[in-house]
C-alpha cells in the first residue's frame, strides 16, 4: 500500500493548489480542505465497495459521509477524501477527524488525523477482513470400479463475494460463489480445505476427508475354520477371516445341510451326507475364487435288532442276552430291570435275575449320540414261597395211616413230602398218606416248580407204644337189678383213655379206671379196655357178672 501512497499524495496535492488557484484563497481555518488516504485490507486489495463518516471529535454531531459535497471513494485504486470544508462549522487547524470505514461485508476501519494548514491531511486506513468458518465436510465420494477417484462435498462457505478454497495437501486452489461446492478427481489419500473470502480473510482447516483406494475384486478368502467330522443333525461354526474390500460372503453347504450365514461365518447344521463348504468373497467389482473345505459325516446308529434271550426267567437265574452287530456302533448300553444285576458295552450281557421282571433294553453308541433303544420284556418265574402249617396228627400210633396236608402254594408246580425214618406213603400234592413206622420224627413239604424248590415246612410227629392190656376188673359180681356198683382197675402205663363195655340194658359211662355201673335185668360181661386215641388193637379185661334176684 505504500507504493500507492506517493503518487496519490501528489495527486491530491495538485487538485489542492488547482483549487486554490479557482478559488484565489488562502489555506486558512474554515476554509475548503482535504483530508484524505487510502482504504486497504490487511492481506492486499482494495474494498470493491466502501461508506465511510467523519466528524471532528469536538463535534461528533456533524457528519461528512461519501456522498456529501466534496466527498468520495474510488474503488479501483482505494482512494477516499473526505472535503471539511464542508462541515457545517468552519473548521480550525488542530481540529481532530475522526474517520469510520464499512466495507458492507463485515470490515471496518477507524482513524483519526488532526487538521493542519497543509494543502491536505494524510490518514490512510487499513480494514482486518473477518474470518470465514472453516468448510464443513459433506458427503465424501469414494472410488468405484470404475472411477478411480473420489470427491468431497463442502458447506459453510462465504455466502457473499468470490471465494477462493485450497485444497491440501498440495495447495491447489478454486475459486467461486455460494455456500457448497464439490471438490472432485481426488486421489486416494487424506484431504482438508481452507477458504479465504473476498476481503482476503482466511478459514482455518475443515477436518479431514478420506479418500479410499479404489475398490477391486476381493481376493479368495484365507482358510475355512471349523469341525471337518461332523454328526448328523449337530450344528457347527465355520468361519473365515474378512477379506479387505469385501462387502458381502456368499457360502454354500453339503447337500442336506442348513444354515445361517452372518458375513464371514455360518451356523451349519449337519445333514446325512459329507461334502464340500465353501464361501466367496464379494464387492461392486465382482466375486473372488471360492475357499473350500471338506467334511465328513457321522451318523447316529440305527436302531439295533430284536434281543434274544429266556423270558420268563427264574429269580436268581444268570441269562445270555444278545443284538447283531449294528453298523457305525462303537458300543452299547444295556439297561436291566431294577434288581437285577450285569454289565456290558458289546452286543451281549450276562444278566442275573432279580426278583421281578421289567424290560431289557439297549442302545447303539458312537460319538455322535445313541440310537433308539430296542427293548425286551421279561418275566421272572420266583421260587414258591414256604407252604403254610402242615395239618395232621402229630401222635400217632405205630403203623397206623394218618392223612398230613399243606394249602396249596401259589407258583407252585408241585410237591416233595418227607416222612421220617421207617413211614412209608408217596404224594407230590398238597396231601400224603402216611403209615406210621415204629419211631417218630419230623415230616417236611416243599413247594416246587421249574425253578427250584421252596423253604420246607416241618411237623413233628411222636409215635407211642400201644398200651397193655388192663389188669384184674374189681366188683361185685352177684348184684341186684338196679342196684348200683362200681368196676374198676389200676391204670395201665401209657393209656390216655379207658372204654368200659357193659351187659345188655345196663348203664354207665366212664374213660377213666373205674366206671359207675347199674344193673338191669340179666347179667352179662363188663369189658374195659385202654386206648391212645384209637389204638388198632385195644387190649380188653372182661369179666362175666351175674344180677342178683331182687
Amino acid at each position: 500500500m505504500k507504493k500507492n501512497s506517493i503518487p496519490n499524495r501528489w495527486l491530491l496535492v495538485s487538485i489542492a493548489l488547482f483549487v486554490m488557484f479557482l478559488t484565489g484563497m488562502d489555506l486558512h481555518a474554515g476554509t475548503p480542505h482535504y483530508a484524505t488516504g487510502t482504504v486497504t485490507y490487511s492481506g492486499g486489495g482494495f474494498p470493491s465497495s466502501l461508506t465511510f463518516s467523519a466528524y471532528i471529535v469536538s463535534r461528533p454531531g456533524e457528519i461528512l459521509t461519501q456522498a456529501s459535497a466534496g466527498c468520495s471513494y474510488n474503488a479501483p485504486t482505494g482512494q477516499y477524501a473526505v472535503q471539511c470544508g464542508t462541515f457545517a462549522t468552519a473548521w480550525t487547524a488542530g481540529d481532530v477527524l475522526h474517520v469510520d470505514v464499512d466495507d458492507g461485508a463485515g470490515g471496518t476501519a477507524s482513524g483519526e488525523v488532526t487538521l493542519s494548514n497543509e494543502v491536505y491531511d494524510l490518514l490512510n486506513l487499513i480494514i482486518t477482513p473477518p474470518t470465514p468458518s472453516a468448510p464443513v465436510i459433506g458427503t465424501i465420494t469414494q472410488p468405484t470400479c470404475a472411477v478411480a477417484t473420489g470427491s468431497v462435498a463442502l458447506s459453510g462457505l462465504p455466502s457473499s463475494g468470490t471465494w477462493t478454497l485450497t485444497t491440501y495437501p498440495g495447495g491447489s486452489t478454486s475459486t467461486g460463489t455460494g455456500t457448497t461446492t464439490t471438490v472432485s478427481g481426488l486421489n486416494p489419500g487424506t484431504y482438508y480445505f481452507t477458504v479465504t473470502n473476498t476481503q482476503g480473510g482466511v478459514s482455518d482447516p475443515s477436518d479431514d476427508a478420506v479418500i479410499n483406494e479404489q475398490p477391486t475384486t476381493p481376493e479368495q478368502p484365507g482358510a475355512i475354520t471349523g469341525e471337518t467330522a461332523v454328526c448328523q443333525g449337530s450344528s457347527y461354526t465355520y468361519s473365515i477371516s474378512a477379506v479387505p474390500g469385501a462387502t458381502s460372503y456368499t457360502w454354500t453347504l453339503p447337500s442336506g445341510w442348513s444354515g445361517s450365514p452372518t458375513s464371514t461365518s455360518i451356523e451349519a447344521t449337519a445333514g446325512a451326507s459329507g461334502g464340500t463348504i465353501s464361501v466367496t468373497a464379494s464387492n461392486d467389482c465382482g466375486t473372488s475364487a471360492a475357499s473350500t473345505l471338506s467334511v465328513s459325516v457321522t451318523s447316529i446308529p440305527a436302531q439295533p435288532g430284536a434281543i434274544t434271550g429266556n423270558t420268563p426267567v427264574c429269580e436268581g437265574s444268570s441269562n445270555t442276552y444278545s443284538i447283531t452287530a449294528v453298523s457305525g456302533a462303537t458300543a452299547y448300553t444295556w439297561t436291566l430291570p431294577s434288581g437285577w444285576s450285569g454289565s456290558s458295552t458289546s452286543t451281549s450281557i450276562e444278566a442275573t435275575a432279580g426278583s421281578s421282571g421289567g424290560t431289557i433294553s439297549v442302545t447303539a453308541d458312537n460319538s455322535c449320540g445313541s440310537s433308539a433303544a430296542r427293548t425286551l420284556s421279561v418275566a421272572v418265574t420266583p421260587v414258591p414261597a414256604q407252604p403254610g402249617a402242615i395239618t395232621g396228627e402229630t401222635t400217632v400210633c405205630q403203623g397206623s395211616l394218618n392223612t398230613y396236608s399243606i394249602a396249596a402254594v401259589s407258583g407252585a408246580t408241585s410237591y416233595t413230602w418227607t416222612l421220617p425214618s421207617g413211614w412209608s406213603g408217596s404224594s407230590t400234592s398238597t396231601s400224603i398218606e402216611a403209615t406210621a413206622g415204629a419211631s417218630g420224627g419230623t415230616i417236611s413239604v416243599t413247594a416246587n416248580n421249574s425253578c427250584g424248590s421252596g423253604t420246607a415246612r416241618t411237623l413233628s410227629v411222636t409215635v407211642a407204644t400201644t398200651p397193655a392190656q388192663p389188669g384184674t376188673i374189681t366188683g361185685e359180681t352177684t348184684v341186684c337189678q338196679g342196684s348200683s356198683n362200681t368196676y374198676s382197675i389200676s391204670a395201665v402205663s401209657g393209656a390216655t383213655s379207658y372204654t368200659w363195655t357193659l351187659p345188655s340194658g345196663w348203664t354207665g359211662n366212664s374213660t377213666s379206671t373205674s366206671i359207675e355201673a347199674t344193673a338191669d335185668a340179666s347179667g352179662g360181661t363188663i369189658s374195659v379196655t385202654c386206648l391212645l386215641y384209637t389204638s388198632p388193637s385195644p387190649r380188653d379185661r372182661t369179666r362175666s357178672r351175674m344180677p342178683s334176684s331182687a
